[in-house]
């Protein structure tokens, strides 16, 4: 993850670690090291406020998603349980609620300040070997997460159900960008083990990049 004036860089790691690294300076030594997590660190997010990094999140294999607060210096964990390995996060557009995706193929919607569960997507895709993505719409009605079997599926926020799924990759669909722009809503962009890059408008494909 990388903030929006590129002066911090945020990565995780499969050594359960999140490293923090100037990227004003280009060296590779990190300015700080986050080492909570118990096993990979599969996602990482940075929230800011206007230009300031506010806090980042990530999600682990250990079945927790860890909040560090920067400006307070504290942590905050919600725990799954540790047979809840946890592949991404996704946030609605004010922060106060989060889309967790694991990989027995949940997506938890999660109520960020008290950590209490609102509802739970499942049955659309499928999961279970590939550590998928999951994204929230910028008008925040919609979930859209990868899936195993080349697909992508979109869940009705509040509830869970499956409103569409995008057909037309071959294999898992692994990564998912939506528009930042709530002018854009309908706008998807999917990744895949097949090495296709699909643009999606409304439910269509609109750009397909097969070029590697």
């Amino acid at each position: 993850a990388c903030s929006s004036g590129g002066s911090v860089f945020v990565s995780g790691s499969y050594d359960g670690t999140v490293r923090i690294m100037d990227g004003r300076s280009f060296s590779n030594t990190p300015i700080q090291i986050l080492s909570e997590a118990k096993d990979s660190v599969s996602c990482v997010r940075i929230l800011e406020n206007g230009n300031d990094m506010a806090e980042i999140v990530s999600t682990s294999i250990d079945g927790s998603v860890r909040t560090y607060d920067i400006r307070k210096g504290c942590i905050s964990v919600d725990k799954f349980g540790q047979d809840a390995a946890l592949t991404s996060i996704a946030f609605t557009s004010d922060w106060l609620c989060s889309a967790v995706s694991s990989l027995q193929g949940a997506i938890h919607i999660i109520e960020r300040e008290t950590g209490a569960l609102i509802n739970t997507c499942l049955n659309g895709h499928s999961a279970g070997r590939y550590s998928l993505d999951c994204e929230v719409t910028p008008d925040d009605q919609f979930v859209v997460s990868g899936s195993e079997d080349g697909n992508a599926v979109l869940y009705d926020f509040v509830s869970g159900k499956v409103v569409q799924k995008l057909v037309g990759h071959k294999r898992p669909v692994c990564s998912i960008c939506t528009h930042p722009n709530r002018g854009h809503n309908s706008v998807i962009i999917t990744g895949s083990y097949d090495g296709d890059a699909v643009v999606w408008s409304n439910g269509n494909p609109i750009y397909l990049n097969t070029e590697t």
